[in-house]
């Protein structure tokens, strides 16, 4: 889309103009994404249907991705999306090639449990029954952080979503110790858990972190040899997932997942 402007310039007594023109690229935006059923058994599929408007009527292009599972057709707007095990986080993208907007859903693959009245964290359930104020209709709080993560962070990087058992478990106590410890805040993992301890001490066991027996249980290790080059090994996901999402907090969410310090 092609626009002129004209800006008046003033220079003590002497007028002037000068045309300006230039492309301005209005980007897409969604305006619906449809999701039917939100829960199914696991192995069962999920419609999808994402639309999106765009003031410039460039071609656009969607790209649909998710913490586990798989799409027909990953990108086509409309798709169908088969559902492994737990509760998943299911992002769309749509892009004109230049900018673009993106939009998230999670879908709840255990409907033989939630909206049972009990919560079943193995599945990755957080709360049950579902209501409209609190959980939704996957067994998930309703939350600005979660919102913000939901749609910022990479779900097949970040976030505790996908992971059943013990590995969820321990991603998410990993989460909310270092959230409610402040640890991270400075961005540096290691504190969480060497704490006071200089890198030598904490290699040799002495670690003091905050968070340090959460991490070890995400690593599966208490080897200190092994805890901290786990962050970043996808044998490992319950500890990479959980420093992931952090990060994304940090970079995308931190205004709505940080918690205020402590009066």
């Amino acid at each position: 889309m092609l626009w002129a402007a004209t800006a008046c310039l003033a220079c003590d007594k002497h007028v002037g103009q000068v045309n300006l023109q230039g492309t301005f690229n209005l980007c897409p935006r969604f305006t619906s994404i449809a999701v039917a059923p939100v829960a199914v058994r696991p192995g069962g599929e999920i419609r999808l249907s994402a639309v999106a408007a765009d003031p410039d009527a460039t071609k656009l292009t969607f790209r649909w991705r998710a913490t586990a599972g798989q799409f027909q057709d990953a990108s086509a707007p409309n798709t169908t999306y088969t559902c492994p095990v737990g509760i998943q986080v299911l992002q769309v993208k749509v892009s004109d090639g230049e900018c673009g907007d993106t939009g998230a859903v999670r879908v709840a693959c255990n409907s033989s449990l939630c909206g049972d009245g009990k919560v079943d964290p193995d599945q990755g359930e957080e709360c049950d029954p579902p209501n409209q104020a609190t959980c939704d209709s996957t067994c998930s709080p309703v939350s600005p952080c979660r919102t913000c993560e939901d749609g910022a962070c990479d779900p097949q990087q970040a976030g505790c979503a996908g992971l059943t058992g013990p590995r969820l478990q321990s991603c998410t106590a990993l989460v909310a110790c270092i959230r409610s410890s402040g640890c991270a805040a400075g961005g540096d993992f290691g504190t969480c858990y060497c704490g006071h301890a200089n890198a030598p001490q904490c290699a040799a066991g002495r670690g003091n972190g905050l968070c340090k027996s959460q991490i070890e249980a995400a690593a599966e290790s208490k080897d200190p040899r092994d805890v901290l080059a786990r962050f970043d090994v996808a044998e490992f996901p319950a500890a990479r997932r959980a420093i992931n999402l952090i990060r994304c907090d940090l970079a995308e969410c931190e205004q709505t997942c940080t918690p205020p310090p402590s009066p």
